[in-house]
């Protein structure tokens, strides 16, 4: 499971990029566009297992089993990796006792070479890794993403009102699955 530290404080498009894809000038708008535009970002985090904005995220394992792979990349740095061990004390991991393969997608962590990796107790997120993860800023994440998000903004605002009359809308879904198709991680 995931679990999100630190949100993003920044989305990958801006309100004002929004408003001009869209032409809306009204700031009556502003409000539920920004919601929109949070809401698009989750979306593609979602299908993508992709983080898009810095944000500081752990997940948990009920213990060790290989590498670890580390979810929703990209990492960007790797804040500490914490076990339960058999007497139920939480130790954390010194650096020095595993390593990151970040040329995979996503990351994986493994014992550090000539070790393997400590007991833990038998109980739910015995390992706990916490990291930093995301592109950059707004202007690194891919731009396909980011038309995928105007794509997804757009059918929001056009048909908003449709959820009150029991009706849906689904953007059109065998071109927008192709701009984001090459950006997921499998797990």
């Amino acid at each position: 499971m995931i679990k999100v530290i630190t949100a993003p404080t920044a989305e990958p498009l801006t309100l004002e990029e929004v408003k001009t894809n869209l032409r809306i000038v009204n700031p009556d708008e502003d409000d539920d566009l920004s919601r929109m535009i949070r809401a698009a970002r989750q979306m593609a985090e979602e299908r993508l297992n992709r983080a898009l904005m810095p944000q500081t995220l752990a997940f948990g394992a009920d213990g060790f089993c290989g590498a670890l792979k580390v979810p929703r990349p990209p990492l960007r740095t790797l804040t500490g990796v914490s076990y339960t061990d058999t007497s139920g004390v939480v130790n954390v991991m010194a650096d020095s006792a595993y390593v990151l393969n970040d040329f995979i997608d996503p990351p994986a962590i493994s014992p550090a070479a000539g070790t393997s990796w400590p007991a833990t107790q038998v109980v739910p997120n015995a390992v706990v890794v916490q990291y930093q993860a995301g592109y950059a800023d707004a202007a690194s994440v891919p731009e396909p993403i980011r038309q995928w998000m105007l794509l997804a903004i757009g059918a929001f605002y056009e048909h908003r009102s449709m959820v009150n009359e029991g009706q849906t809308y689904a953007l059109p879904d065998d071109f927008c699955k192709w701009l984001l198709q090459p950006y997921v991680v499998y797990q």
